[in-house]
């Protein structure tokens, strides 16, 4: 400031260091451009990842609820017990699909027993159980499988439990050994697990996933 007191601007600049400043300017502002296109990077990769993980996750459960619809009906089981079986026996080292023969044997056995003049005689009737309720109607598949292998889990092993198991289930009274080997109680512990680690799907979920699956089949007219 000016004794006056007026101010006094100094335009005056050290040009000599203008290009080592400018130099500096430059390779700060690319350094900072090439952080920026990290970050973008990284973050486009997370995305890509992340949509990945996504249609990978949504393929799984797509492809899961229509196997259950599918096989369920194939099989002859509600949604909610071809899931219950299907984790019993995986834990006994059987899998869901070799029910699938015994279950056409069983429906065989129920219509046998159900015609018969003496149900005793049957095998079905040998265990103890009935092919109807007590209204008279033919039990659910399921519900007669149920007391089947109950049935059989609580008989002594030998050649009795065997003859029956084969003649019930067919083949798949052979594949499912390890499990009628098991105690009812055992069963039924693995069948409450399975609703504990929310294995098992509602026919709600089942049925909007096999919707999902259907319109992704579908093919637009050209």
């Amino acid at each position: 400031m000016a004794p006056d007191g007026s101010v006094i601007i100094d335009t005056k600049m050290d040009m000599s260091k203008l290009p080592a400043q400018l130099k500096q300017l430059s390779e700060k502002m690319k350094d900072g451009a090439q952080q920026a296109e990290k970050l973008v990077k990284a973050s486009l990769a997370g995305i890509g990842a992340a949509i990945g993980a996504l249609t990978a996750a949504t393929a799984s459960y797509l492809g899961t609820t229509d196997k259950i619809d599918k096989m369920s009906q194939s099989i002859g089981l509600s949604k909610k017990a071809y899931q219950e079986w299907d984790y019993i026996l995986s834990q006994n080292g059987a899998s869901i699909e070799s029910l699938e023969m015994g279950m056409k044997t069983l429906v065989e056995q129920i219509d046998k027993t159900n015609n018969a003049a003496d149900k005793n005689s049957t095998a079905l009737g040998q265990l103890g159980i009935s092919a109807t309720d007590s209204s008279g109607n033919l039990k659910a598949q399921e519900d007669v499988l149920k007391e089947v292998i109950t049935a059989l889990q609580n008989m002594p092993a030998g050649t009795e439990k065997a003859r029956l198991s084969n003649e019930l289930l067919g083949r798949s009274g052979t594949e499912l050994a390890a499990t009628l080997n098991q105690t009812a109680e055992s069963t039924e512990a693995l069948r409450q697990r399975a609703y504990d680690l929310g294995i098992v799907l509602g026919d709600d979920v089942v049925n909007a996933g096999v919707v999902s699956v259907s319109y992704t089949h579908l093919t637009l007219p050209t």
